[in-house]
């Protein structure tokens, strides 16, 4: 193995199951990279990531000169993190001046980004070992195979460094083995895992331990993998070439002497033919060309002999040591069978999978579409252990993309709460620190596990790191209302308030924030004092009126002079005729139904009647087509970006403007209209059903529950305001 390790170091491993190299840097320097590709879902013009500001910088290293050079590209990834490209150039370039201190800082810094990446984790582990820091490289080892606990290369690559370094010592077998045991415990049931169990096999037959290959071959017999087949047909052979004595344990041997010896007289297993021949082969799954891989081992394991191969059965073997090993290989071909089925299941999946490794680059659709039916499949099949496997190795493929990370969380979290979260921080923290989704999902889980604290400060690190999405500052205040925490809240809603530049922005803040304070709170006045301020911003946004109108309207005691001051406030304003007419009407309704003043309640119709005689249609507050007058000009869309450059156009607040028609008769209305909308109309109910209810009565006549819904579709509703 030792000979192996040496043939490994400073190679890319080109036939790796896993070849964790987004970016091919050659031993001569030259870069055969394709990071640099337009389609790098990761490469983007925005800055620095949450909580990991420090983690580039510019390093200060004692005893070792920083040049130029270095400095470049330092600056470079310090600019922009998350260009994996000039993470490649700083990494090639400090493996290549073999400047131990500043390669430890660029590949550490580079790990907290991208810990999926096998073959730079090897790099690391070989540049420590070659400046002759073996305990060192063992550290990198562990904390790659920590990162990346599925990579069949990485746990072979570390068996060969550890059995160099071990070699000679009392304790080496065991240190081996015991490494060995959490190398298949950790990748053995990956399906291409066959190099790592080949490896642990051979490693025991030179140990002369063959008792101990049996047992592993029992193992493997459960495991569906890529060459499954290939594995019978050796275990056949490693029966049929040793002493049976020395393959089987003591318990197994006895009991299958028993057997034999139960069989009946005159029968003799000589006779019988076979159950299996030693040179049969067992059928291929559909695209596996006979032993094509017959003849590769796992890396270290080439010049490796099998104890007692020169020696096969021969026709000196007793009657009794045939019909034993016919019976151990007959026992074994039932579970084989069983695999066999499982693996085929699994095959044209498998087959699929043209890229089971991490990069940047984006995948086609098809491989996701594969992956997602794949893991349709394990789910259906209900076995919880596989399931956790297949995602495992899903997110190391499609570890930038938010759904299969919120997939394989939503389904932790039916089965271990804290092993969700552990996939909520890996996803959050590391591979998706720019995504909102991601993150308000682990957000609303912390809260529903009684961690209120912990939802906080995560919605709040989004909010620092990709600041300017309405959703999460929605989030945030409404986190800490249901906390009970008032203060931060309103202290939330003003700086919100305060830092945008968007005016549309402001007033859409502003209204929910007095939306609180009057209805949460119960403070009206300054649920008033909210608007009024907005209102010298945004003089002509109807909304605010509407708004500050809801908030009289919904105070208790209902005080008739202040709501008459938003009607003067609109009869006062530089609204459009037609809103204007709806706040009148809404006037003579209001007045009709609380003023104790007929004087009030008269002057009110005449000057209505007055001012919008001969105006037969009334267009309400709210719609969607736009006036000939209009309410305000067009407002562009607003848009952001996030890591991966995809827009999201509904993060901001968007206005509409009248439509539709209202039918109203420029005359006052006859007792009888009236009575029925006063009956319907009725002031003590929260606004919304108010207005629903005179809907209801006057079936064309204006209805603000519809406007709400309206009212939401402009601003966007709050499912909507975030980065899919």
């Amino acid at each position: 193995m030792a000979a192996v390790q040496e043939g490994l170091v400073g190679n890319e491993v080109e036939s790796s199951e896993y070849p964790f190299h987004p970016v091919a840097v050659k031993d001569n320097g030259e870069n055969t990279a394709e990071g640099d590709n337009d389609e790098n879902i990761t490469e983007t013009k925005a800055n620095g990531s949450i909580g990991d500001e420090d983690s580039t910088n510019v390093p200060v290293l004692e005893g070792e000169v920083v040049n130029e050079q270095e400095l470049k590209y330092w600056k470079a990834v310090k600019e922009n993190p998350a260009d994996f490209t000039s993470w490649t150039y700083l990494l090639q370039f400090v493996e290549q001046e073999n400047k131990l201190s500043s390669a430890r800082q660029a590949f550490d810094a580079f790990f907290k980004r991208y810990p999926y990446c096998y073959g730079y984790w090897k790099k690391y582990a070989d540049l420590e070992r070659k400046n002759g820091n073996n305990d060192r490289a063992r550290e990198v080892f562990e904390g790659a195979i920590s990162a990346i606990p599925l990579s069949v290369d990485l746990w072979v690559h570390y068996l060969n460094f550890v059995s160099q370094s071990t070699k000679g010592q009392i304790d080496g077998p065991e240190v081996m083995r015991s490494l060995f045991e959490r190398a298949v415990s950790s990748a053995g049931e990956e399906f291409r895992a066959d190099k790592l169990w080949d490896a642990y096999i051979d490693w025991e037959k030179n140990q002369g331990q063959l008792q101990r290959v049996t047992a592993l071959y029992d193992r493997v017999f459960y495991v569906p993998t890529q060459n499954y087949s290939q594995n019978f047909e050796k275990f056949k052979q490693h029966i049929n070439s040793n002493p049976i004595a020395a393959v089987l344990c003591t318990e197994e041997l006895l009991k299958l002497r028993a057997e034999v010896a139960a069989a009946p007289p005159g029968l003799s297993s000589a006779e019988v033919e076979p159950l299996i021949s030693v040179t049969s082969s067992s059928a291929n799954p559909p695209g596996v060309d006979g032993d094509a891989d017959a003849d590769e081992v796992a890396p270290g394991t080439e010049n490796l002999t099998i104890p007692g191969a020169e020696s096969s059965v021969t026709s000196q073997d007793d009657a009794e040591t045939i019909a034993i090993r016919e019976k151990v290989i007959a026992a074994r071909q039932k579970v084989f069978t069983a695999l066999g089925e499982e693996v085929r299941k699994r095959w044209t999946f498998e087959e699929a999978i043209k890229r089971p490794y991490f990069h940047v680059k984006p995948l086609e659709r098809v491989q996701l579409k594969n992956w997602r039916e794949y893991l349709d499949f394990e789910i259906g099949n209900g076995d919880h252990r596989r399931v956790v496997i297949l995602f495992e190795r899903c997110v190391i493929a499609c570890a930038l993309y938010e759904d299969f990370w919120q997939r394989f969380a939503s389904y932790m979290e039916a089965h271990d709460v804290e092993a969700c979260r552990h996939v909520y921080e890996r996803a959050c923290t590391i591979h998706l620190p720019r995504k909102p989704s991601i993150h308000l999902a682990w957000a609303a889980f912390e809260e529903q596990q009684g961690n209120a604290a912990k939802a906080s400060e995560i919605l709040a690190e989004l909010d620092k790191g990709v600041p300017g999405i309405i959703m999460v500052k929605l989030k945030r205040v409404n986190l800490e209302r249901r906390k009970g925490n008032f203060e931060v809240t309103c202290t939330l809603y003003e700086e919100t308030m305060n830092e945008t530049s968007d005016q549309e922005l402001a007033t859409f803040f502003a209204i929910r924030y007095s939306r609180f304070l009057a209805k949460v709170m119960g403070n009206v006045e300054k649920a008033r004092e909210v608007l009024k301020i907005a209102l010298e911003k945004d003089k002509d946004n109807k909304r605010l009126y509407l708004q500050l109108l809801d908030v009289e309207l919904s105070s208790f005691p209902l005080k008739e002079e202040k709501v008459l001051e938003v009607f003067d406030l609109v009869r006062d304003s530089e609204l459009n005729t037609e809103v204007k007419q709806g706040f009148s009407q809404r006037q003579v309704e209001f007045l009709e139904d609380f003023s104790a003043d007929i004087t009030k309640i008269v002057a009110a119709q005449e000057n209505h009647a007055r001012l919008y005689k001969g105006k037969s249609s009334l267009i309400p507050l709210t719609g969607s087509k736009r006036s000939q007058e209009g309410d305000g000009s067009d407002i562009k869309s607003k848009v952001s970006k996030t890591e991966d450059g995809i827009v999201d156009s509904s993060q901001h607040a968007t206005s509409t403007a009248l439509t539709g028609a209202e039918t109203y008769d420029a005359s006052y209305p006859s007792a009888a209209a009236y009575s029925a909308a006063a009956s319907a109309y009725n002031y003590s109910t929260p606004l919304q059903s108010q207005w629903a209810a005179y809907s209801a009565a006057q079936p064309n006549a204006y209805s603000y529950s519809q406007w709400y819904q309206q009212y939401g579709a402009a601003y966007g509703h709050p499912h909507q305001t975030a980065t899919q």
